[in-house]
């Protein structure tokens, strides 16, 4: 199990590092950042290029239209329009928390 160093529950990119790194010794934690590094900036441009990114045993990564929505102003309570955008949306495969082998 990963370890994290930061105080909220979360897994950051040096704490991934680390475990990568801890884990194959062979490899210097220059080459296992670099190789973090390539994953993340790979996947991230792949997702907004409007490409799904399947991850097996994980999850999806895809893009996907917002349509435009009526909105309210919070201060003045007046009517406006919320713009059509487009967002990054994860969906984990069924049964990821019942999962005992991750």
């Amino acid at each position: 199990m990963v370890k994290s160093t930061n105080p909220t529950p979360c897994l950051t990119r040096k704490d991934l590092v680390k475990y990568i790194a801890d884990r194959m010794p062979q490899l210097p934690p220059r080459d296992v950042r670099a190789m973090v590094d390539f994953f993340i900036k790979d996947i991230t441009h792949q997702a907004q290029a409007g490409n799904s990114v399947l991850l097996t045993r994980l999850g999806t990564l895809q893009q996907v239209e917002k349509t435009a929505r009526p909105g309210r102003n919070p201060k003045t309570l007046e009517p406006c329009v919320i713009p059509a955008r487009k967002r990054l949306k994860f969906s984990f495969v069924p049964n990821l928390t019942q999962r005992k082998d991750i």
